[in-house]
Order: structure tokens, then C-alpha cells, then sequence
């Protein structure tokens, strides 16, 4: 419900010099799920000393920009870097998104 999401204003100056208010809607709580998923891939693929290149020519997984934010990863191919790093998706996802308990 639109009315009870609380809007971030914040005022800018136009390029006339009149000043306006954006509003913005808070953080998603998938964008701090996205962001958990990408930090998971770098720890494990700092842990096992393998740089983004190396990941990216043997998958084809553009970890580089997927840890820098700037690509998401959808369900399925969540399994790429699973499967790349040996590690299964409930150890993967342990402790990401925990807001959210079963």
C-alpha cells in the first residue's frame, strides 16, 4: 500500500537555478538480498584465490559486474557459480536474508 511507504525527500536546483524535490522510494529488501548474494560469490571466490577473470572466462559468469551491483542473478543461474565453486545452494544461501525466517 503506497500510503504507508515512507518517501525520501531530497532537494535539488534545476539547471535554472529553481530549486525542486525528488522523491525516492526506500531500499527494497531484494536489493539487500542481491547485494548478500554478491558478497557471498567474492568471499568464496577470494577464499579459494581465484580472480573475477578466471571465473568469468571458465563460466562465462560476469562475476565482476554481479559483485559490482551492477548485474543480478535470476534463479537459474544461481546454480553457475554454485556449481563452479562446489558449493550447494543451502550452503551458498545459509544466513543470506535472514529477515525472513522459515
Amino acid at each position: 500500500m503506497l500510503s504507508s511507504i515512507k518517501f525520501k525527500q531530497t532537494l535539488k536546483s534545476g539547471e535554472n537555478g529553481f530549486p525542486f524535490f525528488v522523491l525516492s522510494m526506500p531500499q527494497r529488501g531484494d536489493d539487500k538480498v542481491l547485494r548478500q548474494v554478491a558478497e557471498r560469490i567474492r568471499e568464496i571466490r577470494k577464499e579459494l584465490k581465484i580472480t573475477q577473470d578466471v571465473v568469468e572466462e571458465d563460466s562465462g559468469l560476469s562475476v565482476g559486474r554481479i559483485e559490482a551491483g551492477s548485474a543480478d542473478l535470476t534463479l537459474t543461474t544461481i546454480v553457475i557459480p554454485c556449481d563452479y565453486f562446489e558449493v550447494s545452494l543451502e550452503e551458498f544461501f545459509r544466513g543470506i536474508g535472514n529477515q525472513y525466517p522459515i
